[in-house]
């Protein structure tokens, strides 16, 4: 609801119809000052004008409201509107955290297309934020393990859809934070995981697009879902495979020593972390302590048609 709010507040201000409802609302309030307060001599101009005009408020809103959310179910953008909280905050965090460098960073961005140009305009604000305006001038900004490294991610970068960074400093092994818009599975950023600070952006409509095409690749070591509405969470990490991973952040699954942490399929086998990791290192070792005073005979050659039919009978 909160987005749902903030969406149309902003809307509101880039039309009309907020002007027009604050024009009728100080009309109205007016004309009740004038007809409440001066003809009857009420001094009390709180109590007796904005208290009793919460009618306005009764009567307006739904007004206001019936049209816009009319427009968005008729769009189908109202989920979309309870399920895409933007935290570019935090997925720029986990993307760039040591240059990239990390198996558990966000590797690209599936975004829905209704706001993947919010979310862009969001994630050069915060790497302009966090990086400021000269990521390589940065002294707490890192660079890549290796000049073959270094290489092999430049290779990836399309400068034609670069919308952020891009910029590199092969003497020092530096990439700036980059941002690729435009892109979609077939590119080579997509061919192979990148490890380093280069962020694709790709856009999806529906969230069962998503899960198909997520399940169709190598299942990834970490997955994070950004969404408010419960259903679409427990869809989305139901029905995807895939190692371990948060809703609404990024990389913390990895610092809780209480959760396992591990793959699945292409990307690991098994679990460690508390516990987890103790079983995981360990040998369980199968043993059979069997008792001395009895043993059946009947598993002993010769066989008998007599011990078959008892072993038939016990196991019916």
């Amino acid at each position: 609801m909160k987005a749902i709010y903030l969406k149309e507040m902003r809307s509101y201000f880039h039309s009309l119809a907020a002007y027009i409802y604050f024009a009728l609302f100080i009309a109205a309030t007016g004309v009740y000052f004038s007809v409440i307060c001066m003809s009857y001599g009420y001094t009390d101009y709180a109590q007796y004008v904005f208290s009793n005009s919460t009618i306005l408020y009764i009567v307006i809103v739904p007004i206001l409201t019936m049209r816009l959310f009319a427009e968005e179910k008729k769009q189908r953008t109202d989920q979309l509107l309870y399920t895409s909280p933007i935290r570019s905050g935090s997925i720029v965090f986990g993307k760039y955290l040591n240059c990239g460098q990390t198996c558990v960073a966000p590797d690209y961005v599936y975004c829905h297309s209704e706001i993947k140009d919010e979310f862009l305009k969001q994630l050069r604000k915060q790497i302009r934020k966090q990086f400021g305006k000269a990521p390589l001038d940065n002294k707490n900004y890192g660079k890549i393990i290796n000049e073959k490294h270094f290489n092999r991610i430049q290779n990836l970068i399309d400068p034609a859809k670069v919308i952020c960074g891009g910029n590199a400093c092969p003497e020092t092994l530096q990439i700036e934070p980059t941002v690729m818009d435009q892109v979609t599975f077939e590119d080579a950023v997509m061919q192979e995981e990148i490890f380093g600070p280069v962020m694709p952006v790709l856009t999806f409509d529906s969230i069962e697009e998503v899960i198909r095409k997520v399940n169709s690749m190598a299942h990834p070591l970490a997955l994070y879902i950004f969404a408010q509405d419960k259903a679409i969470c427990e869809k989305v990490t139901s029905e995807c495979g895939f190692g371990g991973g948060c809703i609404n952040d990024v990389i913390i699954h990895l610092a809780t020593s209480e959760m396992p942490f591990g793959g699945f399929g292409e990307s690991g086998m098994g679990s460690y972390h508390g516990q987890k990791g103790f079983e995981t290192f360990s040998h369980y070792k199968s043993i059979v302590d069997k008792k001395t005073w009895i043993d059946l005979p009947m598993r002993y050659q010769p066989y008998r048609r007599i011990y078959d039919k008892l072993i038939h009978i016990f196991l019916k």
